[in-house]
């Protein structure tokens, strides 16, 4: 399952959906998505995404350094795999929404799926549905991102001046 607070925002459950997508053109399963409160049972095998807010509401990832989840800006994020005898998480931090949302697109473009300008690539191959070891952490190195296809000068193509 994918799990996300029962508050989540608009880009938690983006971040959900884009997740379930793209792991089911990759493996051919579709995972469900469950909004939990605080008083909701702990799924066994699970990818968990929340941001700083809503972290609270999933109890039990106390082995997360929370000085370091402290030091993550908005837009950064931590993916941690959390593995133990009885249970399988992939858990996806992010300062805020948006971080959640960065945070999965990284997991996915490390479960071999592209995404450029032109298009998006998922290989054809299909891969076992496993959650991969993780421990990232990333902060963005600058707050606005985006991209300038005009390389030779910010104004644009229709940038002129008036004639004299």
């Amino acid at each position: 399952a994918i799990l996300i607070p029962e508050v989540a925002t608009f880009q938690e459950k983006l971040a959900a959906k884009e997740i379930r997508r793209y792991l089911y053109a990759r493996t051919g399963k579709m995972l469900r998505i469950d909004q939990i409160k605080r008083s909701s049972k702990s799924i066994k095998k699970a990818i968990i995404l929340t941001d700083l807010e809503h972290y609270s509401l999933f109890p039990g990832f106390i082995e997360t350094n929370l000085a370091e989840i402290k030091d993550i800006s908005s837009q950064g994020y931590i993916i941690r795999k959390r593995l133990r005898p009885d249970s399988e998480q992939l858990w996806i931090i992010g300062g805020t929404d948006f971080g959640v949302i960065y945070g999965a697109y990284h997991f996915l473009e490390n479960m071999g799926i592209g995404f450029y300008l032109h298009d998006d690539v998922i290989p054809d191959e299909k891969i076992e549905l496993i959650i991969p070891d993780s421990n990232i952490a990333r902060n963005p190195l600058f707050e606005l991102r985006g991209i300038l296809p005009f390389d030779d000068f910010p104004e644009g193509p229709d940038w002129s001046e008036l004639a004299e």
